[in-house]
């Protein structure tokens, strides 16, 4: 058997890491492509403090699942939009990488339209 252990070194003050989070702030949905991308929490309350949705604050980090069309085959990507000077916000975007596929493949396997996979995970924050 083979263990991976991923281990993210985070160089900057771990308080700041401990009061942050991201949450979902992209979801797009079409025929062969899901995508589900996070912000930070500073970024999702200065855009919701102003009246917007939180879906203007800086994406980060997204993930998609592609159908090639194969039928059985899907490719996973990951994106990331964020300074590699911005240590504690990558590490922080990294983090979540897994659940973001997670709510990616759900939403495909839930057969979700646009609009529920937005009420159902629009604004979620996660750790």
């Amino acid at each position: 058997m083979c263990f991976l252990k991923i281990c993210i070194v985070v160089r900057g003050n771990l308080d700041n890491l401990k009061k942050m989070h991201t949450v979902i702030n992209y979801i797009w949905i079409d025929e062969t492509e899901i995508t589900v991308g996070i912000t930070d929490s500073e970024r999702w309350q200065w855009d919701t403090e102003e009246g917007m949705s939180g879906a203007d604050a800086r994406t980060m980090l997204w993930v998609s699942i592609i159908d090639n069309g194969a039928g059985y085959a899907y490719s996973e990507k990951v994106n990331i939009f964020c300074a590699r000077s911005e240590k504690i916000l990558r590490s922080l975007a990294i983090s979540v990488i897994e659940i973001l596929f997670d709510i990616a493949w759900d939403i495909k396997e839930q057969q979700f339209t646009s609009e529920q996979a937005k009420k159902l995970y629009f604004g979620k924050i996660l750790y």
